[in-house]
């Protein structure tokens, strides 16, 4: 890493207890990393980047907000979001795909 792209990351102090910094090195001497790169990936499971929100979850926030049904087509279902008096929202998933005789 050059020393350009190493002064534009964020840099933290940590205090650590008694015994953690070895705790870290022997973990990180275990993994074939740094004790850095340990830190960090300890902290990338501990905190994930949060996941962006999917398109029903964005309608659910918008039926519970305004009250106002909504409706998903896609091929061969409908979705449709409505809230119920206490403020939940249903889902009724609907299949629209032509049904077929059995002979």
């Amino acid at each position: 890493m050059s020393d350009t792209s190493r002064r534009k990351q964020d840099q933290f102090i940590v205090r650590l207890p008694d015994g953690m910094r070895d705790r870290i090195k022997l973990a990180a001497e275990g993994n074939n990393r740094s004790m850095n790169a340990e830190i960090v990936a300890t902290l990338e499971r501990a905190y994930p980047p949060p996941k962006p929100k999917s398109s029903y979850e964005e309608i659910i926030e918008a039926v519970k907000e305004d009250g106002e049904s909504r409706i998903i087509k896609e091929e061969g279902t409908e979705v449709h979001f409505s809230r119920l008096e206490d403020g939940r929202v249903i889902l009724d998933i609907v299949d629209t795909r032509p049904v077929r005789d059995v002979d």
